[in-house]
Order: C-alpha cells, then sequence, then structure tokens
C-alpha cells in the first residue's frame, strides 16, 4: 500500500514538473513571437531612415557610430544603456563614438574627446565631463574654463594641452566635421548602422527603442551578408 502511494505522489510531482516545463517553454515561444513581431513593426521612414549615400564598410563586423556632444542631455542619458547594450554584442559590432560639432563650444568639447582618446584617457575620464555637465551644472564655454576642469581630473595638464593643440586632434575634429555633414546628422544621439542606416531619437523612439532598432538593423545586416555569403 505504501509503495502504491509512494508511487501515485511521484507520479503527481512527474505531470506538476511536465505542466511547468511546458508552461515555460510554451511563455518563451509567445515572447519570441512577441519580439519577432515587435521587430517587423519597424518602418523606414519611421524608425529609420535610409542613407542617401551609404559609406562602404570593410571587415566582418557591422559598424555602428553613435554621433553624440557631452553637452546634450539625452547622450548623457543614453551613456549607461550603451554600457550594458555594445559589450554584448561585441562579437557582432565594431562600435565607436564620433562628436558632433555643431558648434563652437560642441567643437571644444569634441576636442576634450579626441585629446582623451588619443592618450587612453577615455575609460577613465570619459563619464567625469557628462557628470560635470549635466549633475554638477558646470560651463565649459571656453578653453580656460576646460583647462581648469581638466587640471583637477589627475590627467597630466602638459601632455594634455599638447594633445589638445596637436594636429592629430585638429584632423579629428574636421573628420567628424565632415562625416557629419556626409550622413546629415542634425541631431544627436544619432546612431548609424552600417553606413547605411540612420536611427535618431523622436517623440516615438526613446532611448531604449533607439536600442531595438539598431539590433533590428544589425540582425539585418548580418542575415543579409550571410545570404550573400552563401550565394558565393
Amino acid at each position: 500500500m505504501a509503495k502504491k502511494s509512494r508511487a501515485l505522489i511521484y507520479q503527481k510531482i512527474f505531470v506538476i514538473l511536465l505542466f511547468v516545463v511546458s508552461g515555460s517553454l510554451l511563455l518563451a515561444l509567445i515572447w519570441s513571437t512577441f519580439r519577432i513581431e515587435t521587430s517587423s513593426n519597424f518602418m523606414e521612414g519611421r524608425d529609420y531612415q535610409l542613407i542617401e549615400k551609404p559609406r562602404r564598410i570593410r571587415g566582418e563586423k557591422i559598424e555602428v557610430i553613435e554621433f553624440f556632444s557631452y553637452g546634450c542631455v539625452h547622450c548623457y542619458r543614453f551613456e549607461p544603456i550603451l554600457a550594458t547594450w555594445v559589450p554584448e554584442r561585441k562579437d557582432t559590432i565594431k562600435f565607436f563614438q564620433m562628436p558632433a560639432v555643431m558648434s563652437k563650444y560642441w567643437e571644444l568639447l569634441g576636442k576634450h574627446y579626441y585629446t582623451l582618446m588619443r592618450l587612453e584617457e577615455l575609460d577613465n575620464h570619459h563619464m567625469g565631463i557628462f557628470h560635470a555637465i549635466h549633475s554638477s551644472g558646470q560651463d565649459f564655454d571656453s578653453e580656460e574654463k576646460l583647462f581648469e576642469f581638466v587640471k583637477k581630473t589627475g590627467i597630466d595638464f602638459d601632455s594634455y594641452l599638447k594633445m589638445f593643440e596637436s594636429t592629430e586632434v585638429s584632423a579629428d575634429i574636421q573628420k567628424a566635421r565632415q562625416m557629419a555633414r556626409r550622413l546629415r546628422i542634425s541631431a544627436v544621439p544619432a546612431i548609424v548602422v552600417h553606413g547605411k542606416y540612420l536611427v535618431q531619437t523622436s517623440r516615438e523612439i526613446g532611448l531604449e527603442r533607439v536600442t531595438e532598432v539598431v539590433s533590428y538593423l544589425i540582425a539585418k545586416e548580418v542575415h543579409g551578408t550571410t545570404l550573400m555569403t552563401n550565394k558565393d
């Protein structure tokens, strides 16, 4: 009698486990379908724009460029999202940022970015000026104010000033200006995917949705590249 009761209990446990696993699989299928349907709702002209004169990108990875400015509060709020989103796709994408230099103020901040980059100090000081502007309310509308800020960061100021005034940084700024003009960047943050697609924030597309649209376009490019490779 005890053996039968124990067997009955095992059967009930098995049925419950089977129900739980089946339910989990069903939920996963529903979620996957939802994601596919959501992605299929991304529309050219509404969620992203085709770039009129696309750039030819070499290499196997998908190029993703973020045009930004330290002076842009939306770019500041976008940074934590990118900090999670980019590493998860490091095997698929080649990501880099490019300062927008649409005004003298933003050009000054762009020079700061490229100076940090060439001194290999971005990892340590990229968010510092973001926080200073948007959390502490500091204003860096002159070189003097920017330099006073840099002197307090622990960066060797002589090295910083030499790089800030270098022809390399000037060339970086010129390249950023030309790239933004070619790709018709009019606002930031703006994401360019593989030189073909432009994604910008709007009332309909918030910062979180931008990454969803960009992920969709990356998958679109990867799928297209795979098809081309198979045909060859």
